[in-house]
Order: structure tokens, then C-alpha cells, then sequence
């Protein structure tokens, strides 16, 4: 806990004026603006880092970069003071006012920790903000950037992030590796936003992120590793570019439980015929599809819906294709007795009744035509279905994350199953089905 007159004291004020700056009735000239910020961020860096109280900044910035070193926490305190009084001048000027000077960023450092401070500010404000971004920006921000999100439900606030595709070099970039680290981090964030995906037939713009109604940043990348880039508060250019976007982002592959249900009730038939063309399973969460709509009576969902589930579980099933599970998705399987049944919840196995359900059902998979195989892999909770055209990725809910389908083309899916093969050759296991199923007939009622 710091003195406000130690603050006083660093800054050379007074601390009745610095309580005039603090509360808003006046603000710093612009001329000492620069001496403020950086003397202000580093007497709170130092407070903060010497008594290990940087996890108390988490409300403050529900998202925001692993802080290394006290320096690192310094850059960051200096940007988000920076921000703040930034929006102190504009507050004070004509609110009718159309120009904004542009902000200009060095670096990733420089821009990553920038858009999180702003995004951060709109969280602890409580805003729902709409968020257009191209994909390798998405990457470079909260991918391949260590983040620490505040998860504890708390945050009134929420991104909605919509993220846009590009076809041309998707199958260069959508390996398995690259899809499970988007799966893991997407999950990681589920408390504080919410994911979308889109596709294009248009020119693939430049590297972008339109911010609510107020923020652009423009990306240029022409020096590799060091790119430049500049934030627009513009609204006039703002307005322009939204509608932009609106043409730009034209079709969503990604849907909520809510919306494929809507979906499933009006396209059955076109629907099933998709999953009659399924060309491969591949679970790696405790989803196991392998149930008959008469199964699923304890689930409280419409009696028409878990019909339709259960019969496009069939209908794959009866297709001789690849079916492939992680051994640590059954083990958790096993071990909580809870089966993800997408668009429907949870099934779990309580009675000696569904045990011996799940057993038949693990035994019929056997004796089918589906070329059955379990592999040894570590992985966050995720499943795809190959179908002709398309492949399917579903992620379960959780806590703190909705159900999501993603549809995708499978033309930008190629090097994902080509990884997919490379794993299921060098870590497939020996088929234990007979041992899984004997298991669940010899385990007791879940009281």
C-alpha cells in the first residue's frame, strides 16, 4: 500500500494538486504528460513488484501479457497510464469532434500490450464490445502471446471476438498442432470472450482490428518481426471502415448450440445427408457418439431433437471409416462417468442400466465396419467429424464456455488431417475395447 504523498513527493506536486488530478477536476498540462506517466509507473512497478502483489492488477486487467520482471510491469503500468489519460484530454475537448491525432506502435511488444490494455479497460468498465480482427493478427495477440486471464466469473464485461479467415493460406497454417493451440488458448479465454470465425470470398486485407465503434488499428508487417503499426480514433474513417467490415465478413462457420438447434429443425434432411458422406471420427474429448436415440430418455431436451442426435450418431456409425479416441479422454470418461452428447448436455452413468447401455454400445462399435483405434495423446477437448466437403470441429461447454460448431471448409483442413494420419501411425495402441467394456459392467452404481 503506497502514501498518495509519496506519489505527490515523485512527481513534485503538491498532494492537494495531485488530489485535484486524481479526482478529475483538473487534469496535467500536456507539456509534463510524458514526465507523469513514467514517474507514475514506475513508483507503482516498484509498490507492486517488491511485495509480490502483482496478481491484485488481474480485476484491473482481466486480460493482459505474463509480466516477466519489474520492468515488463513497468512498460505496461506506463501504457495503461498513458491510455487513461489519453481519454482524460478527449473527454475534456468537443465531444462532436471527428479528428483524432492517430497513435503510432513500434513492435509487437508495443502493440500487443496496447490492445490488451484496451480491451482490458472495456472489461472492467463492463462493455460487451464487438471485435473484427484478421486471423494472423488474432495469432499474434492472444495465440502466440503468454496471457493471464481473470477466470473467476467476476468480470462484468465481454469480447466478442470475430475473426477472419484466410482460405489462400489456411492450409498452410492449420496444422494439429496450430488447431489445438487455438482450441486450449480459446478455451482459456471463454471468461472474458466469446469466439467466431468467418470466411471471405473478397481480397485479403492487411492486418487489422476494428474495436467497438471508437478504435482501428491498421498493421503494416513489411519489416518481418518488427511491424508498425497505427491506432485511428477517427470516427468519420471509423465509420467507413465499419461498414467495411459488415461486407467483408460475410459468412460465419461457427455456430452456437442454440443456433445449429434452430438449424437442425429446419435443414434435417440436408443435414444427415452430410453426415452420410462421414469420412472419419476423431475424438479427443468425452464425447463417444456411439448412442441410439432411445439412450438418451434421461436427458431433459425435445423428444424431436435427441431423436434426430441419436440418428445422426447412426448414421456415421454405420459408415466404415476411421474412429479414433485418446486414451485420456476415455480415462476422464471412466473416471467422471459423464459423456458430452452434443446439442443435448451430459449423459452420465449412474445406474447399472446405463453402465451396461454404454457397454453394448462399445461392443456393437467393435464388431461394426468402423476401423476403430486409440491413441496416446494429450490434448485439449475438442472433436472432428470429416465429411465430404467440409470437417466439422466441435468444442464442448464448460463453466465458463458455450457448445461451438465450426464448420470448415475442407480444402483449408488438408495439412490438419495429414498431421492427424502422422499421429494415429506412430501412436496407436493396441485395441482394449473388450477390457473398457468388462470394466463398466464391473463398476458399482454412482450413488
Amino acid at each position: 500500500k503506497t502514501r498518495k504523498a509519496d506519489l505527490a513527493s515523485a512527481l513534485s506536486y503538491s498532494p492537494g494538486e495531485l488530489s485535484r488530478f486524481l479526482s478529475g477536476q483538473r487534469l496535467p498540462p500536456p507539456a509534463n504528460a510524458d514526465f507523469l506517466v513514467d514517474t507514475s509507473a514506475a513508483f507503482f512497478a516498484d509498490a507492486i513488484w517488491s511485495n509480490g502483489r502483482s496478481h491484485g492488477l488481474r480485476k484491473i486487467f482481466p486480460i493482459r501479457r505474463v509480466f516477466t520482471d519489474k520492468n515488463d510491469l513497468t512498460y505496461s503500468l506506463k501504457n495503461a497510464l498513458s491510455l487513461a489519460l489519453q481519454n482524460s484530454y478527449m473527454d475534456r475537448r468537443d465531444e462532436n469532434r471527428i479528428y483524432a491525432s492517430p497513435v503510432i506502435l513500434c513492435g509487437w511488444k508495443d502493440i500487443v500490450s496496447h490492445v490488451l490494455i484496451r480491451l482490458s479497460t472495456a472489461l472492467y468498465q463492463g462493455k460487451d464490445l464487438q471485435v473484427y480482427i484478421t486471423r494472423e493478427l488474432f495469432w499474434w495477440l492472444f495465440i502466440n502471446e503468454a496471457l493471464q486471464v481473470l477466470d473467476d466469473g467476476s468480470q462484468p464485461g465481454k469480447l466478442h471476438m470475430n475473426v477472419l479467415l484466410d482460405e489462400d493460406a489456411a492450409a498452410e497454417y492449420l496444422n494439429l498442432k496450430t488447431l489445438q493451440d487455438i482450441v486450449e488458448r480459446t478455451l482459456k479465454l471463454s471468461p472474458v470472450m466469446d469466439f467466431s470465425a468467418w470466411k471471405t470470398s473478397q481480397a485479403k486485407p492487411e492486418m487489422f482490428m476494428l474495436i467497438g465503434d471508437d478504435t482501428l488499428l491498421l498493421v503494416n508487417d513489411m519489416i518481418r518481426d518488427a511491424p508498425i503499426a497505427t491506432l485511428v480514433h477517427d470516427k468519420s474513417h471509423i465509420m467507413r471502415f465499419t461498414g467495411f467490415c459488415r461486407r467483408l465478413f460475410e459468412t460465419s462457420v461457427c455456430r452456437s448450440a442454440e443456433q445449429v438447434s434452430e438449424y437442425v429443425m429446419q435443414y434435417r434432411a440436408e443435414i444427415m445427408a452430410a453426415a452420410d458422406t462421414c469420412e472419419g471420427i476423431y475424438l479427443f474429448s468425452q464425447l463417444m457418439p456411439i448412442f441410439r436415440a432411445d439412450d438418451l430418455t434421461a436427458i431433459d431436451a425435445p423428444e424431436e431433437l435427441k431423436t434426430f442426435v441419436g440418428d445422426v450418431f447412426q448414421t456415421m456409425l454405420n459408415r466404415s471409416v476411421p474412429f479414433i479416441w485418446t486414451t485420456q479422454a476415455q480415462d476422464r470418461l471412466l473416471a467422471s462417468r459423464d459423456i458430452v452428447v452434443p446439442l443435448l448436455g451430459h449423459l452420465t452413468l449412474n445406474s447399472k442400466e446405463d453402465l451396461e447401455c454404454f457397454a453394448d454400445r462399445l461392443l456393437s462399435l467393435r464388431s461394426s465396419s468402423m476401423k476403430l483405434g486409440k491413441i496416446s495423446h494429450d490434448s485439449p477437448p475438442f472433436a472432428m467429424f470429416v465429411l465430404k466437403d467440409d470437417v466439422l470441429i466441435y468444442l464442448p461447454g464448460s463453466k465458463t464456455a458455450d457448445e461451438l460448431f465450426c464448420l470448415l471448409p475442407k480444402s483449408i483442413c488438408q495439412t490438419c488431417l495429414t498431421d492427424l494420419d502422422a499421429l494415429i501411425s506412430r501412436s496407436i495402441e493396441p485395441d482394449n475395447t473388450d477390457l473398457v467394456e468388462k470394466y463398466l459392467r464391473s463398476l458399482p452404481e454412482k450413488q
